[in-house]
């Protein structure tokens, strides 16, 4: 079944072919990220499940006013993805996103 959290197929646009491909890496690494947080013994962790987990933990123990602060700040830096992945994963489970 394709669903948002365990799609079984993606599709990518970007304006040149090696641009489609890192996209397509980038939201796998995304997706294995998630599986690894919600279901730890499903698939072996890789460095970004290490960082998202991470990222999550502490986003967590952040209040409200701080993880904005985070997400405003992250859009201007170049924010590693599955930190700012992450942030918006909790944000939209506190219901801060929509």
């Amino acid at each position: 079944m394709d669903t948002a959290t365990c799609p079984t197929r993606i599709t990518v646009y970007a304006s040149t072919t090696n641009g489609a491909l890192a996209k397509a890496r980038d939201h796998l690494a995304l997706l294995h990220a998630r599986r690894a947080w919600h279901h730890p013994d499903s698939v072996p962790p890789t460095a970004a499940d290490v960082i998202y987990a991470a990222a999550r933990r502490r986003f967590t123990a952040l209040t409200t006013h701080e993880r904005e602060t985070e997400r405003t700040d992250s859009a201007r830096e170049a924010c590693h993805p599955p930190e700012y992945s992450a942030l918006n994963d909790v944000m939209r489970e506190l219901g801060e996103l929509s």
